[in-house]
């Protein structure tokens, strides 16, 4: 077979497993500048710092004091804001969930001078404005703190309202017999994704998830009024986003123990009085 067929074939194969460009992980990180009067401030420098890799964007606000950072990877975020005139203003964690549009509180300077800042570490919840979505998000401090036993992210999909496990086996996850029924949708309704890519399976059965819940940075999930590049399915879209790395290292030891010697004993058996078998 001549050589540029098999390159054909080839190039084909990989547009076939590359994800769509529509499935992205990536959000958009919005705001405006104003001065103390709640006047728009054109011109200022605002700095999107990734509090993980340290890399980072500057953009300048338009006319009407508007800034947007797009593509974005989910992450916690640092935004700082300097004019000439002002303090300079620093808002920490700010935490961009999947493909979320994060619309910010305005952002008032100070006049002063341009040696001091003013830094916001606390703030109350952001609400959704930019559209209309519901969703939730099962963050990086949940993954890593919560005691889930078979180190599957799925058990915490049904942490979220509107979420209903239909147990299969006796630890949940999108393998097996296991499913999850969101906002009253069929269990097979769910569009499952790791960094963009489709989890499901060729033959229609359970999905391919595979991943550590140890490289899992945050999870996102979608259940309703989300942007039609996310409505593969009929039922929620569930995405997951891996670790990109960072300056430190990190490292994590378990042990797990599961033995019958913790089992209950069942009520029939205490009942009669007899010791709790194998």
């Amino acid at each position: 077979m001549p050589f540029h067929i098999h390159l054909a074939r080839a190039a084909v194969l990989l547009l076939l497993v590359s994800p769509a460009s529509g499935q992205t992980v990536n959000g958009s990180v919005l705001g405006t500048v104003e001065d103390s009067s709640g006047a728009a401030i054109s011109g200022a420098k605002v700095t999107l710092l990734s509090e993980r890799t340290r890399a980072s964007r500057d953009e300048a606000t338009q006319s009407s004091g508007d800034f947007s950072f797009r593509a974005a990877m989910p992450g916690l975020y640092t935004l700082k804001v300097e004019h000439p005139g002002f303090r300079a203003y620093t808002r920490t964690g700010i935490e961009l969930t999947p493909s979320q549009e994060l619309l910010l509180p305005p952002v008032r300077l100070e006049l002063g001078n341009a040696s001091e800042t003013v830094t916001v570490s606390a703030s109350a919840a952001t609400i959704q404005l930019a559209n209309g979505e519901r969703s939730g998000t099962v963050s990086s401090q949940e993954i890593e703190n919560l005691t889930i036993l078979n180190r599957d992210f799925a058990n915490l999909i049904a942490l979220q309202p509107g979420v209903v496990v239909n147990p299969g086996n006796e630890v949940q996850g999108f393998g097996g017999s296991s499913s999850f029924n969101v906002n009253g949708a069929r269990g097979t309704g769910n569009n499952i994704t790791i960094d963009g890519a489709s989890t499901d399976n060729t033959n229609g059965g359970a999905g391919n998830n595979n991943v550590s819940i140890d490289s899992v940075q945050t999870v996102e999930i979608k259940t309703s009024s989300f942007s039609a590049e996310f409505g593969r399915k009929p039922g929620a879209a569930i995405m997951a986003v891996t670790k990109s790395g960072g300056q430190k290292f990190h490292g994590a030891l378990y042990f797990f123990k599961r033995h019958e010697e913790f089992n209950a004993t069942d009520f029939f058996t205490n009942k009669a009085g007899l010791k709790k078998g194998p």
